[in-house]
């Protein structure tokens, strides 16, 4: 049921996690997702601390606690005798990254204890495809 509250049309009546409710703004600019959107462009490239390495089943859990449902696919580097200081994750969806990273160009987050950067997949500074 939509009405009219305070000039602002409210378009649901269920909660939000704040408890607020939900509202949409006569103003705002109309979405238009991207129709395509490169592989590249729905995936983060991840580092961890020196010594404190995460496993996929960790960011997994981390990424879907927080979004639901939304890494398609994981990878971390494993390498003989070293522990994994970097990896790359891929979204269902791009938006998930938009949610994530808002329009900064990386994040620090804290899985289990363990400092996880990501930063934007940037294509160009690899050779490996996922």
């Amino acid at each position: 049921m939509a009405y009219i509250k305070n000039n602002v049309k409210i378009i649901s009546r269920r909660p939000c996690s704040t408890g607020e409710i939900t509202r949409l703004r006569a103003d705002a600019p109309p979405f238009h997702p991207a129709q395509h959107v490169s592989d590249a462009d729905r995936c983060l490239f991840l580092t961890f601390s020196n010594g404190f390495p995460l496993h996929e089943y960790d960011i997994v859990e981390f990424f879907q606690g927080q979004l639901g449902p939304c890494v398609e696919r994981i990878y971390v580097d494993r390498r003989p005798g070293c522990a994994p200081l970097f990896g790359k994750v891929k979204f269902r969806r791009f938006h998930f990254i938009v949610l994530l990273m808002g329009d900064q160009p990386s994040a620090t987050f804290n899985v289990d204890g363990k400092t996880m950067c990501a930063k934007k997949f940037d294509q160009s500074k690899t050779n490996a495809t996922f």
